[in-house]
């Protein structure tokens, strides 16, 4: 991994593994959404959907 403005590698997977979640998991099992499009749902994921389902 390549390693930009001081990140750690643990640090870059975890960022990582965040946007895959968010991708596979939410986008394209529960609100069926397309990647391109998905910046648009960013904000129902953080403020409702990963509070009640992930916490």
């Amino acid at each position: 991994m390549v390693k930009r403005k001081g990140l750690a590698t643990k640090t870059i997977k975890q960022h990582v593994s965040n946007a895959d979640f968010y991708i596979n998991d939410y986008l394209n099992y529960y609100e069926t959404i397309e990647m391109e499009n998905g910046y648009y749902e960013i904000d129902s994921f953080l403020g409702t959907w990963f509070i009640h389902k992930c916490i």
